[in-house]
């Protein structure tokens, strides 16, 4: 499953995170975790 996929799958389930939670649930680092969320924002 790609980064943006399990992204989204994660927020469907929590209907709102924080930033953090994200992070953590993904094992993301900020860097990459504000990258995909950018790129997600930009495509509504």
């Amino acid at each position: 499953m790609s980064n943006r996929l399990r992204i989204c799958a994660l927020l469907d389930a929590l209907e709102q995170a924080e930033f953090s939670l994200v992070q953590e649930r993904l094992g993301f680092s900020a860097s990459v975790l504000s990258k995909h969320v950018s790129v997600l924002g930009d495509a509504g």
